[in-house]
């Protein structure tokens, strides 16, 4: 029995939490006291702080042991932690100073002294405790790193960022969400971008194993700073993307509790996941502990699509306004439609410095100057190049008469597209119900997405004949169908990994043609079903608003020859609602059709 009551107290002790009250402002009396009231009131169960230490399913995100004061990591002890470390006197930390990698920092910090106290380091869970108990600090602290980082942004309001998919990129063919802090300065693109995204180079990694990583965590990921024009440079002429950046209704003062968080979390880690704990997902906990009444990232299911992510916030009405930046390319090839063949030849032999940029028009110069810039984001011409290539446009784009160039048109938000997940119901001769989590495909309605572009994940189809059975489940479908052009040599590609009584797979490459109107794709490949195979695919599209017609021809080569012909047809009838017919053939053999109804969630 004696032993029994031992390892009880040896528990007990191992669990308690023993503070020394000779270091607080206040008494242990007074300490007890408000822990006592705290504890009555069950404030470590309130949403906010839960909000505040990132808990979901009962549990922290962050998985940083430094973002926590009590060992035990969960939301009561942290708050007796928190409550205990906010009365620590300042003089404790005279002298203190903790070292930090500031490699890629925009400010310089301390790190020392007032700056190491709980207030300075977490002020959002310090305006909490202040708050809920209804107290005053007992002494002041400076906390210049955390003034000094709020200064020196000095935000004004916030906006939402969501760079469109880049089809180059599985990783990132599901676009991106950022927020940016917008300041007084006249232009945007000296305001800062707040980012968070996995630790981990894409570029440097194998195709199949960075999907498979991400999407059942083989990632962290990590909070961001960085200037607007560096982001810029990333999506916007670097990668082709074009950028909506959707104003929210944050004031001033909400901007700088937002920025208070921010600073709590900058050096913490998170899993990262492809489909849910992702850039947009983690970008909502910033936004939830700015106005906690919103609860943004109960709203998905399942998935949390970037595109998805900006129309939930829409539905909040949180968004006031939005701004079109169109990509490098798209402004190039929007410039070109003012210009015949032989003034765009003029155009890029001027941009590489092959042609004189003297006597030629103000639109072939304005061309040859964004191409320069181009190339040279593509690593085609180095710095040196570009800046003499550039002095040389850009005086003579001087002493010509200025001509008005194109305005490029704003495209379609993304808060007009259907939502990512999809559930369907068919018929063909059976019953069939199809489920997608996410996220979209190129025979659906291309509003809000890239003509071509399309990434979807574990589609699956059942058939009821008599009984339930898995007809076929698609593991990830990428396509990425870009047109070949004079600035644009991008090849499109598909991948395909399912299974449909057996494990199949199929990689496509060639060249497409696309319009607003009309797609042309030629690929050539190879698939494996039980044996390898060589094949040819054809695609011709047609589509105009919400509805597409599409014709798809599949060869193949070696074994089993057979070409496959393909006819679909797409019909949206209200947003996330859409009829679709599908008539396939397998020549000299046998063919299906099925028609039905999906609804997109």
């Amino acid at each position: 029995m004696k032993k029994i009551i031992l390892f009880l107290c040896l528990c007990i002790f191992a669990k308690a939490d023993f503070y020394d009250y000779s270091k607080l402002s206040i008494s242990e009396n007074e300490f007890k006291e408000l822990l006592k009231i705290s504890q009555d009131k069950k404030l470590y169960k309130n949403q906010i702080w839960a909000n505040l230490l990132h808990f979901s399913n009962g549990k922290s995100e962050i998985l940083n042991d430094g973002f926590f004061y009590s060992k035990q990591r969960n939301l009561k002890s942290e708050f007796e932690a928190s409550l205990y470390n906010f009365f620590i006197k300042k003089d404790i930390f005279k002298g203190q100073k903790e070292e930090l990698n500031q490699k890629d920092s925009a400010l310089i910090f301390t790190n020392d002294n007032d700056n190491l106290h709980f207030r300075c380091k977490f002020p959002k869970r310090a305006d909490f405790i202040i708050k809920a108990l209804d107290i005053k600090p007992k002494e002041d602290v400076e906390c210049t790193d955390l003034n000094n980082f709020i200064d020196y942004i000095n935000p004004k309001s916030i906006s939402i960022v969501f760079p469109a998919a880049y089809l180059n990129s599985p990783a990132s063919m599901f676009g991106h969400t950022f927020l940016l802090v917008n300041t007084n300065y006249n232009s945007r693109l000296l305001s800062f971008a707040i980012n968070w995204a996995a630790d981990a180079d894409e570029k440097t990694e194998n195709m199949l194993a960075f999907s498979f990583k991400g999407l059942f965590g083989g990632y962290v990921g990590k909070y961001s700073l960085k200037p607007y024009y560096d982001m810029l440079k990333t999506y916007k002429d670097s990668e082709n993307r074009d950028l909506y950046e959707y104003d929210l209704d944050f004031s001033a003062e909400e901007s700088k509790e937002l920025l208070k968080h921010l600073w709590e979390i900058k050096d913490s880690e998170a899993e990262y996941l492809f489909l849910s704990k992702n850039c947009s997902y983690n970008i909502l906990w910033l936004l939830e502990n700015t106005r906690p009444n919103i609860n943004l990232r109960d709203k998905f299911f399942l998935t949390v699509a970037p595109s998805n992510t900006i129309q939930k916030i829409n539905e909040e009405n949180l968004i006031s306004n939005y701004h079109y930046r169109a990509s490098k390319l798209n402004t190039i090839l929007n410039q070109a439609k003012d210009l015949n063949f032989t003034k765009i030849n003029d155009a890029k032999n001027i941009s590489i410095g092959k042609t004189s940029p003297k006597n030629h028009s103000y639109k072939t110069l304005a061309l040859a100057n964004n191409l320069s810039q181009y190339y040279t984001s593509k690593g085609k011409l180095d710095i040196d190049e570009y800046k003499d290539i550039s002095h040389k446009i850009s005086s003579e784009l001087s002493l010509t008469k200025e001509e008005k160039l194109r305005e490029i048109p704003k495209k379609t938000s993304i808060i007009l597209a259907n939502y990512p997940a999809k559930i369907g119901v068919f018929y063909n001769k059976n019953y069939l119900l199809n489920f997608r989590p996410a996220m979209h495909d190129i025979f659906e309605s291309d509003v809000g997405f890239i003509k071509g572009s399309g990434i979807s994940f574990f589609d699956t189809w059942l058939e009821y004949d008599k009984k339930i059975k898995l007809k076929n489940i698609d593991f990830i479908n990428l396509t990425s169908l870009s047109d070949f052009n004079y600035i644009n040599h991008s090849l499109s590609y598909m991948l395909k990994i399912a299974y449909e009584n057996n494990f199949n797979a199929s990689l496509y490459t060639g060249f497409s043609k696309i319009n607003e109107y009309f797609l042309a794709s030629l690929l050539a490949g190879a698939s494996y079903d039980k044996r390898l195979n060589l094949n040819l695919k054809s695609i011709l599209q047609f589509s105009l608003n919400a509805s597409k017609i599409s014709f798809i021809y599949d060869k193949k080569f070696i074994k089993n020859k057979e070409d496959k012909i393909s006819f679909k047809i797409y019909q949206q009838l209200i947003k996330n609602t859409a009829l679709s017919f599908e008539y396939q053939k397998i020549l000299k053999s046998s063919e299906e059709f099925k028609i039905g109804i999906s609804y997109y969630f």
